[in-house]
C-alpha cells in the first residue's frame, strides 16, 4: 500500500453476514486535496494481488485524480487495469481512454481483451483497438 506519512491504518475484525461471523477488515484514513484507493482480491491458491494507482495525463501534464485515475492489479502473469477518464480523455503508460472507462487485460505490455463504457475507445501508441 502507498500512504503518505500522515495515513492512518486501523485493522480489526468486524461482524459479518450473518452476523456471527467475524470477518477481518482495514480502515485507511487520509487528510488530502485529492486522494484514490483500490484493493486487489484473489481466490484460491492465486498469488498475492500487487495493486498500483495510476495517474492518467494528457498532453503530457498529470490530470487531476477526479479526472484520471487507473488500477492495474497483477496476480501471477494476469494484469487487469480499471481505466477512468471523467474528463473524456486520459493516457496510462501506452494506452490512451477516450471516453468514460475501459477494463484491459494485458500480456507481455500489450492488450489483449477489453471492455469499454458506452461511447469510449482505446488506442495503443496511437494505433485503435478494434
Amino acid at each position: 500500500q502507498q500512504t503518505s506519512s500522515s495515513a492512518e491504518i486501523m485493522t480489526a475484525v468486524g461482524r459479518g453476514n450473518p452476523p456471527e461471523t467475524r470477518d477481518p477488515f482495514v480502515i485507511s484514513r487520509i487528510q488530502a486535496e485529492e486522494a484514490a484507493w483500490a484493493t486487489g482480491l484473489s481466490w484460491g491458491d492465486s498469488p498475492q494481488p500487487q495493486v498500483e494507482l495510476l495517474r492518467g495525463t494528457e498532453d503530457g501534464e498529470e490530470l487531476p485524480l477526479t479526472e484520471a485515475v487507473g488500477v492495474r492489479m497483477t496476480t501471477g502473469q494476469t494484469v487487469a487495469m480499471l481505466l477512468t477518464a471523467s474528463g473524456g480523455r486520459a493516457t496510462f503508460g501506452e494506452i490512451t481512454l477516450e471516453g468514460a472507462a475501459a477494463l484491459v487485460f494485458v500480456e507481455d505490455d500489450r492488450p489483449v481483451a477489453w471492455l469499454l463504457a458506452e461511447g469510449s475507445s482505446l488506442s495503443v501508441a496511437g494505433e485503435m483497438l478494434e
